[in-house]
């Protein structure tokens, strides 16, 4: 089996999922640099990037950092269903 990237938004921001080859999953956010996570499954990988990303977002609140982009990501960006 090949395997391959998934593209998700998560509040608002394109991720990236990618299967790990030891098992389960490893997700990015592009936007944020250094924002990954991971999960044993597709859905607990976007569980846990969905906190990383709000933990982001609150730091960037709480040290009045210039908003994060929404527009780090492609124009040709679609999520896909899984």
């Amino acid at each position: 089996m090949v395997a391959k990237t998934i593209k998700k938004v998560v509040k608002g921001f394109p991720v990236l999922i990618h299967p790990d080859e030891s098992g389960g999953f490893w997700v990015e956010c592009p936007s944020f640099g250094g924002c990954y996570s991971e999960g044993d499954t597709v859905e607990d990988a976007m569980k846990n990037i969905e906190e990383v990303i709000e933990l982001c977002l609150e730091l960037q609140e709480e040290e009045n950092r210039p908003e994060f982009s929404h527009s780090n990501s492609s124009s040709s960006f679609n999520p896909l269903p899984i």
